[in-house]
């Protein structure tokens, strides 16, 4: 980077942090396109919250901790450093959204370039959204941002395969911080088996590596966690989290299809990013041989989020948050090249061409 580019650098994190800390005991806005719930905070932060107070962590019979223990984790550690309250509690969500605005920018400047980082950076610090849950000591900060850094390594394996274990050590974190992130262990996963399976790519070493790093880090929480807790582990992200949830009826999928774009404001809110991120979620499915391992992944987490949404809840508006970052990365490549659809994009057949709109339609 200039001098100069590291100074926006700087000053778009600066911006970032103060957005998520000035007034940090304010309650989240109740407005529909954001639907914070605030009275969840408590009760998510109710295992960690025991721990630091009473010593044990379960003290009755509602325990959060089988179903977000990585966020438990953190809470409990942010509540003994610095004590027990809504500040420190909101702690967790403030750091990670900082982490990854970071981490999604310089991403971003491997794929595109310093302006293209800035402009991503930029659009992830200042996301009204995106902001009021990195404000809030619930689960999907943390969730999505764990998402990021996955994504992120994804970006380094290009360069240095063993950086796809990471990648896939940080998918399982974010799937227990919260089950929701199962999508994009798909997404993560059906992209190393892809490029697995391409015998003559250079990918597959990465890919390799990814799915290694999915395996050894499910494996482990496994072992160490869940086994040893599987009847509470089961009722709660079973009985509690899905068997509770929404019909899964023809009818009821087809109201969440119709629902999904209407819903609430959520896409208005960042009409630019829809606009631009699908031009260039276009552009990666037509010229998808041509197109690096993370433009992919950006894609795979827009389609396959939406897919699993459409599936099972756009009721609830938290569970939209999952789809910012990759709306806004791939917005920043097209802003950043200079243009929605890459240059070479003239010489794709026509037939793949319109093979593709369906897909994004």
């Amino acid at each position: 980077m200039t001098r100069r580019q590291f100074a926006g650098f700087i000053a778009i994190l600066l911006l970032a942090l103060s957005l998520r800390t000035v007034f940090p005991a304010a309650d989240p806005p109740w407005r529909m396109s954001v639907g914070v719930v605030w009275h969840d905070e408590g009760a998510w932060v109710h295992n960690a919250r025991n721990k630091a107070l009473f010593g044990g962590w379960r003290q009755d019979e509602w325990n959060p901790m089988f179903v977000a223990p990585v966020f438990t984790a953190l809470e409990y550690a942010s509540f003994r450093a610095f004590g027990v309250g809504v500040r420190q509690a909101r702690l967790v969500s403030e750091a990670a959204g900082l982490i990854s605005v970071a981490l999604f920018a310089l991403g971003i400047r491997r794929l595109a370039g310093v302006n293209a980082a800035l402009i991503a950076g930029a659009l992830l610090a200042t996301n009204y959204v995106y902001v009021m849950y990195d404000r809030a000591a619930i689960m999907e900060a943390l969730m999505v941002a764990f998402m990021v850094a996955s994504w992120y390594c994804t970006t380094r394996s290009a360069a240095r395969a063993s950086w796809g274990a990471l990648a896939g050590i940080f998918a399982v974190l974010a799937f227990f911080t919260k089950a929701a992130a199962a999508f994009y262990i798909g997404a993560l996963g059906l992209l190393a088996l892809l490029e697995l399976a391409d015998l003559a790519g250079e990918r597959r070493a990465a890919a390799a590596w990814t799915l290694a790093g999915l395996a050894i880090a499910a494996g482990v929480i496994a072992v160490v966690f869940v086994f040893p807790h599987w009847t509470d582990y089961r009722f709660y992200n079973w009985q509690m989290s899905v068997t509770r949830k929404p019909s899964y009826d023809l009818r009821s999928i087809v109201d969440r299809i119709t629902n999904f774009p209407i819903y609430n404001d959520f896409f208005t809110d960042m009409w630019g990013e829809v606009i631009a991120g699908l031009a260039a979620a276009w552009a990666v499915l037509i010229g998808w041989r041509r197109s690096s391992s993370a433009e992919r992944l950006l894609l795979l987490w827009l389609a396959l989020g939406v897919l699993e949404m459409l599936i099972h809840d756009v009721g609830n508006e938290r569970r939209f948050v999952q789809l910012i970052p990759p709306f806004v990365g791939l917005t920043a490549l097209a802003l950043g090249r200079g243009r929605l659809l890459p240059e070479d994009v003239a010489a794709v057949p026509r037939r793949t061409v319109w093979l593709a709109v369906p897909a994004i339609f």
